[in-house]
């Protein structure tokens, strides 16, 4: 079950929907969404995101590197609060963390553990 925001960056000319993706390593203000060309690393404290620029066949976590064209954006409030409120409806848990590195990412604890047994 994977959670999902819809905004657009400053230069996009359509609102994507945008995945929320779990990562085991992000920090805890991290959060990291991906639309069909496009990743993004959002800080949701700063409001700063890292904006991989526009690929065709679909972006990944390479094209975070500034090397391969991303550059440091504002990142719409609208994408922040969505992502916030992800975090709340998870019991104030980051929503994009994986629990135990598996794709038990979006689960609570208790949840997780349900799934175990």
């Amino acid at each position: 079950m994977f959670k999902s925001v819809n905004g657009k960056f400053k230069g996009q000319r359509k609102v994507f929907r945008w995945t929320v993706c779990p990562v085991s390593n992000a920090k805890e203000n991290e959060r990291y969404i991906q639309c069909k060309s496009r990743i993004a690393r959002v800080n949701i404290e700063t409001g700063k995101a890292i904006l991989s620029k526009s690929v065709s066949g679909g972006a990944y976590f390479v094209h975070l590197n500034a090397a391969m064209g991303a550059k440091e954006v504002e990142c719409p409030e609208d994408i922040i609060n969505q992502l916030k409120a992800f975090d709340e409806e998870n019991g104030g848990r980051p929503v994009a963390f994986m629990i135990g590195g598996s794709s038990e990412g979006y689960l609570n604890e208790k949840e997780a553990e349900e799934l175990k047994s």
